[in-house]
């Protein structure tokens, strides 16, 4: 570019040294031949420094425009600018680096739709062929009515950028591509945090709640069996007391383990708070579900918890209920494995009671047992 600039310079520099030339002959016709050519070629050397000045002042790192190139280049953000077509003109070296395009690329003015899709082909980052970013003229229409939602990219590395529009005052766009990674993780360790039981590692209460709502629509919608196991441990204040809190610490991770371990992939696992624990079984009948609490209650009973010195032997009462045509919501079926699970506790605990048996009628079976 700055090569054709000094050709028309230097045309324009022939053209002023022969009108120089002419108006000296007009008006000093007894100037010497020689002080003629050193008038010509003084006002070609001015021409010719002129140039030079008037098109090397952008590149500069004095001038204004310099100033800012460079600043652009040390940004630790990605900026590129738009034309109002939605091709690049302009981006700076973290740009480039960052969707590894050459320099020269951006003097194409390439358009930005394609850069993303090269990018996505090459496996730069992760991102859907549907997302409507790939036609960027869209996300700008959108944004124009209001709707400035950020384009997030999951990187091959690892990390993640997000993409902040802008719209510029002739009608094109600036984007802004920033490093979230941290943030990112952050946000995922809450949301995490927000889910999960910090002692256990199960489904906090609410998650499980969150989830269970969901499981129970896809039942009642298709009629597909549902039950829960609602577990509680045996004397677990006389751990606490006898112990400490350490041992009740324990105890409450073990059986936490012993219920993961046991479990499918497709079942949910929650504390819901002490003690107390609950697993919901979707495509599971109550015979499935039953077959099952006994195999948490024998495993937890016949593996002795070891802590500081001691030997705690641990046990379980489980309640089990399913999901009937005339089940109201899930939170009549929890209330129903509630109930069964005191009538476990009523029948002499370490058991599993899984019908609406009466409690007399339990114990004599215990007992006969």
């Amino acid at each position: 570019m700055d090569r054709i600039v000094r050709q028309h310079f230097y045309i324009l520099m022939a053209i002023t040294s022969i009108l120089v030339l002419g108006a000296v002959n007009a008006f000093a016709t007894d100037l010497p031949l020689f002080a003629l050519i050193t008038l010509v070629l003084s006002a070609t050397l001015v021409a010719s420094r002129w140039s030079e000045t008037a098109t090397d002042s952008i590149n500069q790192p004095g001038t204004t425009t310099g100033i800012i190139q460079n600043a652009l280049d040390f940004a630790n953000d990605g900026i590129v600018v738009l034309n109002d077509a939605c091709c690049m003109t302009y981006a700076n070296q973290k740009f480039c680096r960052l969707f590894q395009i050459l320099p020269h690329e951006i003097g194409h003015k390439r358009a930005f739709s394609e850069l993303l899709k090269h990018g996505a082909l090459a496996g730069f980052y992760q991102w859907d062929e549907s997302n409507s970013g790939f036609v960027w003229k869209d996300k700008i229409a959108a944004i124009k009515m209001g709707e400035n939602a950020p384009v997030t990219l999951r990187m091959a590395d690892g990390s993640t950028v997000r993409l902040s529009i802008s719209l510029l005052p002739d009608g094109g766009s600036m984007v802004i591509c920033s490093n979230i990674t941290d943030l990112t993780h952050d946000a995922e360790r809450l949301e995490e945090l927000a889910h999960v039981d910090s002692l256990t590692g199960l489904l906090n209460r609410r998650r499980f709640f969150d989830l269970a709502s969901r499981e129970w629509l896809m039942s009642t919608r298709y009629g597909r069996n549902l039950t829960v196991l609602m577990i509680d441990l045996d004397y677990f204040k006389a751990v606490n007391d006898t112990y400490g809190h350490d041992a009740g610490d324990q105890a409450i991770r073990f059986v936490a383990n012993i219920c993961q371990e046991s479990k499918r992939a497709t079942d949910l696992v929650a504390r819901l708070g002490g003690e107390e624990f609950a697993i919901l079984l979707p495509e599971t009948d109550i015979a499935g579900a039953k077959a099952l609490a006994e195999r948490i209650r024998a495993r937890v009973a016949a593996r002795p918890l070891y802590t500081g010195g001691n030997i705690v032997a641990l046990t379980m009462s489980i309640g089990v209920a399913e999901r009937e045509p005339d089940t109201k919501d899930f939170d009549a079926l929890l209330k129903l494995g509630d109930q069964r699970l005191y009538a476990a506790k009523h029948a002499g605990r370490n058991c599993v009671i899984s019908s609406d048996a009466p409690a007399d009628t339990i114990i004599a079976k215990s007992a006969a047992a």
